[in-house]
């Protein structure tokens, strides 16, 4: 990945023995789509126009950059894929991600291949431009994210709690990562003074971000069937891009991401002055489905409801209501007023999706009485008004509960599964955090 590799016939003997050795070992695996000869090295060199690339072709001479490119090709346009084609029951090979094809170097605006895309986080693009630039496979994005306090500790003093200490700074990836997460912080969200909120805060800022993405790839379905965001885990306590830390505690993301990849959602968007719900199936059958939309107020309240049937087509993403906003608050006050909309089939409730009309740091938020109440293993979690991002934990002991950082209206109360051992104990030491926390005197 992201580097030239030398071609002398001892390392290419060796890269084809380790190609063959990893092929055997994985290539009855089920999940494997395909197999990619690297990382970004194409993107990096950028051979097919002078001018692109990260930089490095410039270096060397003419006759330099024939022969590193040349070694390159032995690797990725020969060896690998021959590989493949001899060791695998017609397995697909992709020679470099991002490529938009045969000689095409992938950009933001490839209309064919892969893309990874970087405007949003190196870039300073706001999250909306992920719904700009969509490519026909969304093969890596991202955004930063802290662990949380609880990890944290691990690995630092009490001395250390500031963003910008040394111990923090030294267990960042990216050299603009800490700062950079604070700045699109304070785009959509009050910036919390307490670090212990400043880090769930920024969990809650990555998973938004992330989800807007994913929703984004999938409401462009057909035209985009892929996303994968960068990445899944860490190799070492670091702030990153993850939505699993390096001690295994699952980040806001992973819970978003697991109910964004659901095979079937529904998904609300601004675009212009109207306000668009679209029903995303990743089944192959078409499906009787009801939209249930109403606008309720903080405490619950239905200012007006709105039911409507319609086929939830198959492996597709289909606009199923269309309003402008004005016409949906009906004379309400934007910062005081929820969207709710539940995907219903069979009697079911496939999917349910609250939108905001404004952004977080602009919701005029009160001050939640929490009501948790256990039976076994099971926590009913129920609220008097509008909680946004509701994280439970008990601390010091092992176990997850099967949603979190959610948000809860007073309607629909919320049962949570713990997965691990559970007295006394553990149920007292239960503490949750929200967002109305971050923002006022509790």
């Amino acid at each position: 990945a992201c580097s030239m590799y030398p071609g002398d016939q001892d390392f290419l003997d060796n890269v084809k023995k380790e190609a063959i050795d990893n092929v055997k070992r994985l290539r009855n695996h089920p999940c494997i789509a395909l197999w990619c000869g690297n990382n970004e090295i194409e993107t990096a060199w950028g051979e097919y126009l002078e001018h692109a690339g990260w930089g490095w072709k410039q270096q060397y001479s003419a006759e330099q950059r024939k022969t590193i490119w040349n070694d390159y090709e032995k690797v990725f346009h020969q060896i690998l894929p021959d590989v493949i084609k001899t060791y695998t029951h017609g397995d697909f090979y992709w020679k470099s991600s991002p490529t938009a094809g045969d000689k095409m170097l992938a950009t933001y605006e490839s209309r064919s291949g892969d893309m990874h895309y970087w405007g949003v986080w190196h870039g300073k693009h706001p999250f909306t431009d992920f719904d700009t630039y969509v490519g026909r496979f969304m093969s890596e994005y991202g955004f930063q994210s802290f662990p949380l306090l609880s990890s944290v500790k691990k690995y630092t003093t009490i001395d250390d709690w500031d963003i910008e200490s040394e111990v923090m700074a030294s267990h960042q990836r990216s050299g603009i990562g800490n700062l950079r997460i604070k700045e699109y912080m304070s785009d959509g969200y009050q910036v919390p003074n307490d670090f212990e909120q400043f880090l769930y805060v920024g969990q809650v800022l990555q998973a938004d971000g992330i989800r807007y993405a994913i929703e984004a790839h999938r409401k462009n379905m057909p035209y985009c069937m892929g996303s994968l965001y960068w990445q899944l885990n860490d190799c070492w306590p670091v702030a990153s891009w993850s939505s699993i830390d390096y001690y295994g505690k699952w980040k806001a993301l992973q819970y978003t991401a697991k109910e964004a990849f659901k095979n079937q959602i529904i998904s609300i968007w601004t675009e212009g002055d109207t306000i668009n719900i679209y029903g995303i199936s990743d089944l192959e059958i078409d499906q009787d489905a009801i939209l249930q939309v109403e606008l309720i107020d903080y405490s619950g309240k239905a200012q007006w409801k709105e039911e409507i049937k319609f086929i939830l087509k198959g492996n597709n993403s289909t606009l199923i209501y269309s309003k402008r906003k004005g016409d949906l608050l009906f004379g309400n006050n934007p910062d005081q007023m929820i969207l709710a909309a539940h995907l219903i089939s069979q009697g079911d409730t496939l999917d349910r999706a609250l939108f905001d009309f404004v952004l977080p740091k602009h919701l005029k938020l009160k001050p939640p009485s929490i009501d948790l109440t256990w039976n076994a293993n099971q926590l009913s979690v129920s609220t008097d008004t509008y909680v946004k991002g509701l994280y439970l934990d008990i601390l010091g002991w092992e176990g997850r509960f099967s949603d979190n950082f959610f948000d809860l209206i007073p309607t629909e109360p919320k049962i949570l599964h713990w997965s691990g051992a559970l007295d006394d104990r553990q149920r007292d030491a239960l503490k949750y955090l929200h967002l109305q926390q971050t923002t006022m005197n509790e």
